[in-house]
């Protein structure tokens, strides 16, 4: 269906909120699309990080809300001038609308990220898909071959990904200013406990769910939360904000951050698939119904010329151990530091939301006299408006599904994988499969409760 023609004062109308809230994403000289070119979106889970992703859509039509929690989405619906269509299950909405929608925004919990993002992609609907795209990693490829053969346009929502020193640090790995890079350590240096249960820490035993059955909130559809969940009674344990914690739902610290902190080194050198990981966190694997926090420790092959690289996660705030690199740790460097890449001639501390600010070369000492060349980098779309730039003008998103998201956000799933598993597991990417631990193959998929399936 041809983009519904509304008027540019409508859509003015329509984001008026975001400007009320200080939230505006300028348009860029590379954005060339005429006032009346305009995109019919659905955004899907519109509370908590729903909220700014209204950005995506900002200048465009949002026809269609969906939530299961009917008073947050009524809040929402009343911003626009045009109230769009409510719904509490997508099925449905994706069912009634399906004909009159052009992209989808999907905000959900972690584990309704894939069934939500599969359906708009093979009706022919571009997706913008917050972080950590997937719930397993048989769903981030998944999600991303669909794409691929759907040709439709796709992003996660790893914003920090067009942040400047993230770009930067491309261009001058390129350069050569460190020289080889054969080790990458990757910082979570802020944790939110607001995300996760009361006594959840990032390093924590075997727990059980909550056992008392408590009534639902009116106007919160708890079936349509579960999704393809095991079932379970309602608890506020789980939600508003709790689920991360939990396995069924959640993807933990190394979710909700590796998207965002190894994105730096995945771009700039190139990785895609690990060829082992191994991880290590408390005592024994964590119960079912949890999400691990871990220290991960990836290689991934040689690519052309580039050496094989050894990439570390460090979760829950912690920094790369002294003894693993030489580099004086309490360079305040490091503090602000969430991707350090090591090469042979020395390192980049990479930072997110840094500004126009190059990164810093470790050891100070050894790079004070050093030049680095001049920056070619250009205006950049916004993250989240680089979506309908690619709709309306053409190429693919800089974090689509297919060459970007999917190995990285694969990538931190299979640092849960291991840490199941209880040892290292030898990874066959193109294959999907661990090939030295057959068990732990079990931990690739999931299963649903029917109607939810993703496959």
């Amino acid at each position: 269906m041809a983009p519904q023609r509304w008027s540019r004062r409508t859509a003015l109308q329509s984001g008026a909120a975001l400007l009320a809230s200080g939230y505006w994403l300028g348009t860029t000289p590379a954005e060339s699309r005429s006032a009346n070119d305009k995109l019919n979106f659905a955004h899907i889970g519109v509370g908590g990080q729903g909220a700014p992703d209204f950005g995506v859509s900002n200048g465009h039509n949002v026809v269609a809300l969906c939530d299961v929690d009917e008073m947050t989405m009524g809040q929402k619906a009343e911003k626009f001038s045009r109230r769009p269509e409510l719904f509490v299950d997508y099925r449905k909405m994706y069912e009634k609308l399906g004909s009159q929608i052009d992209a989808v925004v999907v905000a959900t919990p972690d584990h309704q990220h894939a069934l939500a993002s599969l359906m708009a992609i093979r009706s022919g609907k571009h997706v913008y898909t917050e972080k950590p795209l997937a719930h397993s990693v048989h769903e981030c490829f998944l999600l991303a071959s669909e794409a691929k053969k759907h040709g439709v346009k796709t992003q996660m929502g790893n914003g920090a990904h067009q942040d400047f020193q993230f770009r930067r640090a491309r261009e001058l790995i390129r350069a050569g200013i460190i020289g080889q890079v054969t080790e990458v350590h990757v910082n979570n240096l802020t944790p939110s406990s607001v995300k996760f249960p009361t006594g959840l820490t990032t390093e924590l035993g075997p727990a059980q769910p909550p056992r008392d059955k408590l009534p639902i909130p009116a106007g919160f559809h708890w079936d349509e939360w579960l999704g393809g969940a095991t079932d379970r009674p309602y608890h506020p344990a789980y939600c508003p904000k709790r689920w991360r914690g939990w396995r069924d739902f959640g993807t933990g610290s190394l979710g909700d951050f590796f998207c965002h902190h190894a994105d730096p080194a995945f771009t700039c050198l190139d990785l895609t698939h690990p060829i082992s990981i191994e991880a290590a966190g408390s005592a024994r694997p964590l119960a079912e119904d949890r999400s691990p926090g871990c220290t991960v420790r990836y290689v991934f092959p040689a690519r052309g010329e580039q050496p094989v690289v050894t990439l570390y996660w460090h979760g829950g705030g912690s920094g790369p151990p002294a003894e693993l690199i030489d580099i004086d740790p309490s360079d305040p460097a490091l503090r602000g530091c969430n991707c350090l890449m090591v090469g042979d001639k020395g390192a980049m501390a990479v930072g997110r939301g840094n500004g126009q600010v190059d990164p810093v070369m470790l050891p100070r000492a050894k790079f004070k006299d050093v030049k680095l060349p001049p920056t070619n980098l250009g205006p950049v779309t916004h993250h989240m408006r680089e979506l309908t730039h690619c709709v309306l003008n053409g190429g693919l998103p800089s974090s689509n599904f297919q060459d970007a998201a999917g190995y990285l956000a694969a990538a931190a799933l299979l640092g849960h994988v291991a840490y199941w598993a209880g040892e290292k597991i030898e990874w066959d990417g193109p294959s999907q499969r661990v090939t030295n631990h057959s068990d732990a193959n079990r931990f690739i998929r999931k299963t649903y409760r029917p109607g939810w399936e993703v496959a």
